[in-house]
């Protein structure tokens, strides 16, 4: 007789009913998502109620072999209290006990749930370095919380996979990140990339059966987007430094390597390589790059062979962007994805004797990689993004699609989903990761200049801040509360609120009007294709839509009009509408996406979908660019000021920095401020109304690993 998987109970608390199997607590139709680390303390401190639970123990139990400090206790306890509304000073809920640890000072009751699914404890890591086998199990354990929404969760309109009993387990269990699994064609050997979590060097890795993975190289250079060779013991991978990138052959009998493409970069945006293939017959190479900052990414075959290479199109597609290039196992197919009309990607397949392309994929979604069933020929399955969450899809050439993982679990990301050569096995990567809001002074004669201030902070993903224009709030954008919603705070942080709960909508940026009271925001439901631009109520909540088919909101500074983006036949232009009498005019006819105001209100700058660079509009109607190499990819990492334009800008493997756009002297310069200088930034970008102060996104922290289904 089998044994039967172990039941976690639920617990009450405070009022609150803890689900451990959701990592979430609820009390009166209010649900709070918890960190795992942070739900497994919690649980340590329920399970001995009254009892004193030491440092030590919440340091082995959550934690094991990882090295920390107690800081991550009591920021784990913080967010506790944060939850329960708990006072240090008056404790109701934990108590601390100092020097010692922690205890629980009201009841706990324990309920096992005959709803409640139970949690199966998975199988140990199959390939692990160093003392890092605890980690994975926890990561497994992770993931297999995770599984109990397999089926539940499934999209409107898909079926449900039928493999919810397939288990997942971690394939790689090393502390920092794990990425760009390959299989080679002999065995189960398989190359990936390591990174550790001090370093920025960027390493690939052998895992052969039965022994310790074997580092094949260490240079500064990052390698990614490794592929074994169909026909041989060769992996193809980018290689990336501030000077070029290449793709380079690894032959793993000699350990010889090899250049067979090379460009000269400028910035790593400007030009670079989006991932690659090995057609059937192993001659050739398929990849997606960016040959110059005019150009957007596009597909190109590798004849290895000679060298040449020649592009997959022959009509360029004019503001297309590709990327994720596979061939099919019998080399009927290739499929990539390319960015649609709205800024999200749908995937493609072209038939290689017919030379015809077909769309495969309808919705908005964010692909974040794709493979070809081999168990399953004309079928793929690829990770997604929609609404903030995370999705394993499967779809065949038609477009029929099914969930089979969903989602990911809170604050993970699935990404490059990979079989193995027969097809029996699927890897992807998983990705942990959250961001916090910070400010600081740009004037160095300012006595706090130089130093870091949090405004914006929890244990989930905070980002893309906007200020109001009296300064007293600030509007970002978080997925506390399980997807991407739109968010409200005091300037400091304090009083934080969502106001975006519009069923399933969808954000992507929001704006303040001039009067510091509505919140503008675009936004859709799962049903519907494009954008609509809706208005807030931060008082009162209430909400309505002011524009159809709007994106990109941002306020004329006299508050007479408000401009967006629209898209019409596949062509994004900035628009604006009159607040006083609701009429609607074009204003640029070159292409534009998102648009701000000088200070002064007398200039336009705009910027464009896939093209790098910021444009002033002149009053005819003209533009002028003035910058062509600043990190504005994400379309929102600049804001204008009095004096110029900050923008973050990304140069080769380095940080990436915030630069400023000097009117004055028309040049720009990397931002000299040490409290910004070696910090990893992300999405969002503002300056206080007095310009004193800039507000940015930082990375906290970030892990990956990779980890395996068996697909039989």
């Amino acid at each position: 007789m089998s044994e039967q998987p172990q039941r976690t109970p639920t617990y009450r608390i405070d009022g609150w009913r803890v689900l451990p199997n959701r990592n979430c607590l609820v009390k009166d139709g209010r649900t709070v998502r918890l960190q795992l680390k942070i739900m497994q303390v919690l649980l340590c401190l329920l399970e001995n109620p009254g009892k004193t639970v030491t440092k030590e123990h919440l340091h082995e139990r959550v934690w094991q072999d990882v090295i920390i400090t107690d800081h991550s206790i009591n920021r784990a306890i913080s967010q506790l209290r944060k939850v329960f509304g708990d006072d240090t000073r008056d404790p109701r809920v934990i108590e601390t006990i100092p020097k010692i640890g922690y205890r629980i000072l009201c009841p706990v009751e324990a309920v096992y749930d005959e709803g409640e699914p139970a949690v199966e404890i998975p199988e140990t890591p199959v390939a692990s370095r160093g003392n890092t086998r605890k980690v994975g199990a926890l990561a497994a354990i992770l993931l297999m919380l995770a599984l109990v929404l397999w089926q539940r969760n499934s999209m409107p309109g898909e079926k449900p996979a039928q493999a919810a009993e397939k288990r997942i387990v971690p394939l790689t269990t090393e502390i920092g990140h794990e990425r760009f699994l390959s299989f080679g064609p002999r065995d189960s050997s398989f190359v990936y990339v390591h990174k550790d979590r001090e370093g920025n060097q960027w390493d690939i890795f052998l895992n052969r059966p039965g022994r310790d993975p074997e580092k094949l190289t260490d240079t500064a250079d990052r390698e990614s987007h490794l592929r074994f060779s169909p026909i041989s013991n060769e992996i193809a991978f980018i290689e990336n430094n501030p000077e070029r990138v290449r793709i380079v052959l690894l032959n793993l009998d000699s350990r010889q390597t090899r250049s067979v493409f090379e460009l000269t970069k400028i910035g790593e945006f400007q030009q670079g390589v989006g991932g690659l293939d090995w057609s059937p017959d192993g001659a050739q190479i398929v990849f997606a790059a960016r040959l110059s900052d005019k150009e957007t990414m596009g597909l190109f075959f590798l004849d290895i062979a000679s060298g040449l290479y020649t592009p997959v199109f022959a009509t360029a597609q004019e503001h297309v962007w590709e990327r994720f290039p596979a061939f099919s196992d019998d080399g009927r197919y290739l499929a990539f994805t390319r960015l649609n009309d709205r800024g999200t990607e749908q995937i493609y397949y072209l038939d290689m004797a017919g030379g015809e392309t077909h769309r495969i994929t309808g919705s908005d979604e964010e692909i974040r990689g794709l493979d070809w069933d081999k168990q399953h020929p004309g079928s793929l399955v690829y990770c997604s993004e929609i609404n903030g969450a995370y999705f394993l899809k499967k779809t065949d050439l038609s477009g029929n699609s099914e969930v089979l993982l969903n989602p990911f679990g809170n604050g993970s990301v699935g990404i490059n989903p990979q079989f193995n050569r027969d097809g029996t096995v699927l890897t992807f990567e998983i990705l942990t990761y959250s961001t916090n809001i910070y400010r600081t002074a740009m004037d160095s004669g300012r006595a706090d200049w130089g130093q870091l201030s949090p405004v914006v902070a929890s244990s989930f993903r905070d980002w893309q801040p906007q200020i109001s224009p009296d300064g007293s709030r600030i509007v970002f954008l978080s997925n506390r509360s399980g997807e991407n919603r739109v968010w409200i705070a005091d300037a400091n942080g304090s009083n934080p609120k969502m106001v975006s709960d519009l069923g399933t909508m969808s954000t992507c940026s929001a704006t303040w009007c001039p009067q510091s009271r509505y919140v503008y925001f675009p936004g859709k439901t799962q049903k519907e294709e494009g954008y609509h631009l809706y208005e807030v109520d931060s008082r009162s909540g209430s909400s309505r839509v002011v524009e159809e088919n709007a994106f990109a909101p941002h306020f004329s500074v006299d508050g007479r009009w408000l401009y967006f983006s629209r898209t019409i036949e596949g062509q994004w232009e900035i628009w604006k509408k009159s607040t006083e009498d609701g009429r609607v005019e074009k204003v640029t006819r070159q292409r534009g996406f998102s648009a701000r105001e000088g200070r002064d209100g007398g200039s336009l700058y705009i910027n464009k979908l896939a093209q790098p660079g910021i444009w002033q509009i002149n009053a005819d109607g003209g533009e002028v660019q003035l910058l062509d190499n600043p990190g504005t990819q994400e379309n929102f990492n600049w804001t204008v000021g009095r004096a110029g334009i900050y923008f973050i800008s990304f140069s080769g493997n380095t940080m990436p920095r915030i630069a400023f756009y000097d009117f004055r002297r028309h040049r720009e310069n990397l931002v000299d401020n040490p409290a910004i200088n070696n910090l990893h930034l992300m999405n969002g970008l503002d300056l206080s109304p007095d310009d004193h102060y800039l507000y940015f996104t930082v990375m906290e922290h970030s892990e990956s690993n990779i980890v395996k289904i068996n697909w039989m």
